[in-house]
């Protein structure tokens, strides 16, 4: 039994539970079929946290005080990185677009989503401005159906 302290984030796939718990640092995957519950080293888990699950059971983690997000494999090994200094400064949510390739992460910031290949580098930016009567003020959160 681990009691959570300070759970931020939740993602499913399968049987695979993810649980970010900020306030142990640690982000915990259950597995329902066989009801057992493990650490999943080397991901961070703090306030802000946010994660996704590929088809393929790879994390996608929101890393928001390194302004990233970070692929996992399902045993934990980092997979790959994706960055840009200068397009993300204040990430607040994460999409993965397999029928594109692309992971999309929403910078409140900016207003923009920032669209990267599977590489790691910046494909493209968004922008969600608009005009006048059309325009997003903010972006918490983001939602990605199969098609």
């Amino acid at each position: 039994f681990t009691p959570f302290i300070h759970p931020v984030a939740a993602a499913m796939l399968g049987n695979d539970l993810y649980i970010a718990d900020s306030g142990a640092g640690k982000v915990f995957r259950f597995d329902l079929a066989l009801n057992v519950m493990v650490a999943v080293q080397s991901v961070p888990a703090a306030l802000g946290t946010r994660f996704t699950v590929g088809s393929d059971f790879s994390l996608y983690v929101l890393d928001r005080p390194a302004r990233r997000v970070l692929k996992f494999g399902r045993n934990g090994q980092l997979l790959a990185t994706f960055a840009d200094a200068v397009s993300l400064n204040r990430p607040i949510a994460l999409v993965v677009d397999e029928s594109r390739g692309q992971v999309l992460v929403a910078d409140e910031l900016y207003h923009h989503l920032v669209a990267f290949h599977p590489l790691g580098g910046a494909a493209q930016l968004i922008h969600l401005r608009g005009d006048d009567r059309n325009r997003v003020m903010s972006i918490t959160g983001m939602a990605s159906a199969n098609r």
